[in-house]
């Protein structure tokens, strides 16, 4: 029965009487062995032992190994607390451990500083300047390169009728027509390497070589009737430089509903401000419940829509739940 159990598990996850129970069995077995001389049997064995000298090595090692933790640790506590460059730090430790070990280390961040930290990691990203960029020598790009993004940009754009100020390669700004994404850009890059494998940049450098003037499309939907009214009467009052006769009346009505927008300005600021204050100071055991009620609308519909896909989408409504709550080491989490 004993070897069975042996068998099953390890030291470390022995409960901590069953350990004092094997130290115990062990000290009678070295003061059995030893003819009452305990010591000169582990000093022999740490000393002159070959397997004692090599687990002296890799406690030494392990020593070693968690000073030069407890060396980082304190780099990234010097560090203010929304630093950025705390997760360049992080990422010396994150691959080689856990986030529930970093934390026992005294490591506080958020989840995403962790996933941050890995990815620095994978790209080898330790720099500590401004930016936190890599100082790797940047490959050129070839013209043959920028004018495929350009054209799949355009190939997934509709030309609007706005313009705005772009450099050209002389230094120069000129009127260029404004281009608004018919799908994310993250889609057309994903379209671009499907096709062209070999061109091989990441999703950054495809967004940096996108020009200024390809916007993402506006779709705006659910506003707020009191918002969305509001902020044409103001503009509307700023029209009305001098009322007469024929506008001083309409002048006095949006007057009316323009504080009736302002006031919901501030009530809205109010509530804002309130809910920061409760999320900031929850205590362990309590929690904030956020409710959302969406009717009738339909998923999947971008800024352009054919009659088909308007037609042919179900309208579907949705009820969702948020529930906020502080962890450990005061992080908040939230399920949903």
């Amino acid at each position: 029965m004993e070897n069975n159990l042996l068998n099953q598990t390890s030291f470390k996850n022995l409960s901590t009487s069953r350990k004092s129970q094997k130290i115990k069995q062990i000290q009678k077995i070295v003061a059995s062995i030893s003819y009452g001389n305990p010591k000169e049997l582990y000093e022999y064995f740490f000393r002159h032992s070959r397997f004692g000298k090599s687990l002296v090595r890799v406690f030494l090692n392990d020593f070693k190994e968690k000073r030069m933790v407890k060396n980082i640790l304190l780099l990234y506590q010097s560090l203010p607390i929304f630093s950025k460059k705390k997760s360049n730090i992080l990422a010396l430790v994150a691959s080689t451990y856990k986030r529930e070990e970093l934390r026992k280390f005294g490591f506080v961040f958020s989840n995403n500083q962790y996933y941050d930290a890995i990815k620095k990691f994978e790209s080898g990203m330790f720099s500590l300047n401004q930016k936190g960029q890599q100082q790797n020598p940047i490959k050129s790009i070839s013209d043959e390169t920028k004018e495929l993004v350009f054209l799949y940009l355009e190939n997934n754009s509709r030309m609007s009728s706005k313009t705005c100020k772009i450099k050209d390669s002389n230094g120069n700004f000129g009127d260029t027509p404004v281009f608004y994404l018919e799908i994310p850009k993250r889609d057309v890059y994903k379209k671009m390497i499907l096709y062209f494998p070999e061109k091989e940049i990441g999703l950054s450098t495809f967004n940096n070589l996108s020009p200024k003037n390809f916007k993402k499309g506006k779709k705006r939907t659910n506003m707020c009737p009191t918002c969305n009214i509001g902020k044409k009467n103001v503009k509307r009052l700023t029209e009305i430089q001098t009322p007469n006769t024929e506008t001083v009346f309409l002048k006095t009505q949006i007057e009316k509903e323009v504080e009736i927008y302002n006031n919901h300005i501030n009530i809205k600021s109010i509530q804002e401000e309130s809910y920061k204050k409760l999320v900031q100071n929850l205590k362990n055991g309590e929690c904030v419940l956020i409710m959302d009620f969406k009717e009738n609308f339909r998923l999947g519909s971008g800024p352009i829509k054919t009659s088909t896909d308007f037609y042919s989408k179900p309208q579907i409504s949705n009820l969702g739940f948020a529930l906020i709550v502080k962890g450990t080491n005061n992080i908040l989490n939230h399920e949903s």
